[in-house]
């Protein structure tokens, strides 16, 4: 099973109380656009939705943040887990909206003018399965990293780098970092060289998912460990950040914000609950 983590508190802070974490609902992976203009995240139950939704704030010219929002590319149903391009030209996320390949699809949206987005295009059976992939990780070589249930494995949701181009199917990140239970939400550090994932179980008394990281060595993944960050055992919802810092997700019931709230800290403290 996951270690159980403890929150850094000298380290972790909440991202915008009561603006992108509230006590309303429950809000899961914050994406920044390399320019730092616009914030795009997940929630779970947001105004009175009991589904999951994607929520955008940007800032304008004399430097104020807009109210957040629904973006206006969500479907009737789960629309999740999203990342900017490394460009930040192009917003991946998953979605179980008709028309995919079966369960969660990845979908990519260019970008609209300033702040809004095209409609969104299913990567393909490159990428998607009849299964559920979720959390894509978008690289500057067009390629992704993302979790799927739809291309077999080591069990239940595994790690994978795919191509959209590639009529193969994506690569299986192998048993360094994939195991019996669910690994996803992988982000990879700018460098290319340190992947954070979470891994945990899905189970009928509860859910456990704590922060495991891998480095890549002479071109292979070393095995995976676990990381100390997060409040009890759910922390999801991860990301490297542009200008350098490390989000994630965690249910902390002692937050004033509600239960599950979007965290950031600075690389350094990241490095430092390895």
């Amino acid at each position: 099973m996951p270690a159980q983590t403890s929150l850094l508190n000298e380290e972790a802070e909440i991202v915008a109380p009561g603006v992108i974490s509230t006590a309303e609902a429950e809000e899961v992976k914050l994406a920044e656009r390399p320019d730092g203009l616009q914030q795009v995240w997940g929630a779970v139950g947001r105004s009175g939705r009991g589904r999951l939704d994607l929520w955008e704030r940007h800032r304008a010219a004399d430097g104020q943040w807009s109210p957040p929002a629904r973006l206006a590319i969500n479907g009737s149903g789960e629309d999740f887990d999203p990342a900017f391009s490394p460009d930040g030209t192009r917003l991946y996320f998953h979605s179980d909206r008709p028309g995919g390949k079966g369960g969660t699809d990845i979908y990519v949206s260019k970008r609209l003018g300033a702040f809004g987005f095209n409609p969104p295009r299913n990567l393909g059976p490159s990428v998607n399965s009849a299964g559920d992939e979720w959390a894509p990780w978008p690289l500057a070589n067009g390629k992704l990293l993302f979790a799927s249930d739809g291309w077999g494995g080591a069990g239940k949701h595994d790690l994978f780098m795919g191509d959209p181009a590639n009529p193969e199917g994506p690569r299986n990140f192998g048993p360094a970092v994939n195991g019996p239970l669910s690994e996803f939400d992988p982000t990879l550090s700018t460098d290319g060289k340190t992947l954070l994932f979470s891994r945990g179980l899905y189970g009928p008394t509860g859910e456990d998912f704590a922060v495991w990281r891998s480095e890549i060595v002479g071109g292979e993944w070393r095995e995976a460990r676990p990381v100390a960050i997060g409040c009890g055992s759910y922390t999801i919802g991860l990301a490297f950040l542009p200008d350098g810092d490390f989000s994630f997700s965690s249910r902390c019931p002692s937050a004033e914000t509600g239960t599950m709230v979007i965290m950031r800290m600075s690389r350094d403290g990241l490095d430092s609950a390895s």
